[in-house]
């Protein structure tokens, strides 16, 4: 009888052990990778779980996003006011303005006696300035200025005139028209001497600049001379 009791509480204790549920396992914390199962035995009551919640500790982190930066406003342009011709000046002489005395006789290299019809000396003779040449041209109507200088000196020297008249020496002017020429000018000037006069009263013509000299023995004459042709 014994033995029969012994057998039937072995089989009682085996199958209540067997009909238990097995125990559950509890979430993983966060911040925490687990690589085993936790019990309600090892609940830890310092530790807020997350069902389902695992975080990968070698997971690629999000880039922080580059700051734009502000364009640059571009400059606004300046219009360039638009320059007007003006005259290039004219020296002038003072009243009692008397130039230093400059030997001229045959012995100064510019001595021009050589030729008897011009006793003086010329330092620089009759010519345009800004360019080395002895013709110019301008447009009909244009505005614009012309300007020419010389340095002549010597005792025979009575007076100087600067005459521009219309000519018809050089072919090269393409003037289109002939004898309409208008604004020519005659003027006293000094032996050393320039001029500016302006080019757009001009007619269509070739123009002839040239100084004539009066000696004090009561010669004139003409010497050196530059062009100005004025085209349509």
């Amino acid at each position: 009888m014994k033995y029969q009791l012994a057998i039937i509480a072995g089989l009682l204790i085996y199958s209540l052990s067997a009909s238990a549920e097995p125990p559950t396992p509890l979430p993983t914390p966060i911040g925490s990778v687990l690589t085993a199962t936790r019990t309600t035995s090892e609940v830890d009551s310092n530790v807020v779980y997350l069902p389902g919640l695992r975080v990968d500790p070698t997971r690629t982190k999000t880039p922080t996003p580059t700051k734009t930066s502000t364009p640059t406003q571009t400059p606004t342009a300046t219009k360039t006011p638009t320059l007007q011709p003006s005259p290039l000046p004219t020296p002038t002489r003072r009243p009692d303005y008397t130039p230093e005395p400059r030997p001229c006789d045959a012995t100064n290299p510019e001595w021009q006696g050589n030729n008897p019809i011009y006793p003086f000396c010329s330092h620089r003779d009759l010519g345009w300035v800004g360019t080395s040449g002895n013709y110019i041209e301008r447009k009909l109507g244009q505005v614009g200025w012309a300007s020419a200088a010389w340095d002549t000196y010597g005792d025979e020297i009575a007076s100087v005139e600067i005459r521009l008249e219309e000519n018809n020496q050089l072919a090269q002017c393409n003037r289109g028209l002939t004898g309409v020429g208008a604004g020519g000018f005659r003027r006293k000037v000094n032996a050393s001497d320039s001029v500016t006069f302006p080019t757009q009263g001009l007619g269509l013509a070739l123009y002839k600049l040239e100084l004539y000299y009066t000696l004090k023995d009561g010669r004139t004459f003409g010497r050196n001379e530059v062009f100005l042709c004025v085209t349509p």
